[in-house]
């Protein structure tokens, strides 16, 4: 916790020092803003404006070192201060943990119900008794449909076998060295352009 405090004071010593990095480069911005006015009044504008913007570029050198510098030592500051807090909350739960678990050992461990126990305990009292099917065996005229389910299916499967193969035997004729050409009709009806 004093790390924490530490901390936090150095951050508003930082900001302290900020701002005075942030009223220097506004004086140096105003001082040379004011050249820059001063220019439009020359003959040789750019080159006076290119003159001023360098001075100015020169002046704000050191600032702009100590505004980046101000920002690592920020970043910094963070890092750390998030560190602190993740330690501390680690701690905390690692603390929390340690009672729970002194608490399960201490403490007599749940009594296991019995299903029947469990039921009469329950808010909506014991469970009544699952109804029993007269039948659970199929019956003739179930069997004979499944039986006609499987007979049809079967017969649909010899068929399919059948056609693919008379679709093979077609292919490997049309295929074979001695086949005939294609038919010039079908020649005639392909689009222009296009060789079958």
């Amino acid at each position: 916790m004093k790390r924490l405090l530490l901390l936090l004071l150095a951050t508003g010593a930082a900001l302290a020092v900020g701002s005075a990095v942030a009223e220097d480069r506004a004086s140096i911005e105003a001082r040379f803003a004011a050249e820059r006015q001063a220019c439009q009044q020359h003959f040789a504008v750019n080159n006076c404006v290119d003159e001023a913007r360098r001075k100015e570029q020169e002046a704000l050198a050191p600032v702009i070192a100590q505004e980046r510098a101000q920002a690592a030592e920020d970043r910094r500051r963070r890092s750390e201060v998030q560190a602190e807090q993740r330690r501390v909350r680690d701690l905390q739960s690692a603390r929390e943990e340690a009672q729970r678990r002194e608490r399960l050992l201490v403490s007599p461990a749940p009594r296991q119900l019995t299903p029947a126990a469990a039921a009469s305990a329950s808010p909506l009292g014991p469970m009544p008794p699952m109804p029993v099917q007269a039948s659970s065996a199929p019956t003739s005229a179930e069997l004979k449909k499944a039986q006609a389910r499987v007979a049809a299916r079967e017969a649909r499967e010899r068929e399919a076998e059948a056609r693919l193969r008379q679709h093979a035997e077609r292919e490997a004729r049309r295929q074979a060295p001695g086949a005939r050409p294609v038919a010039p009709s079908l020649k005639a009806s392909a689009p222009a352009g296009q060789n079958p």
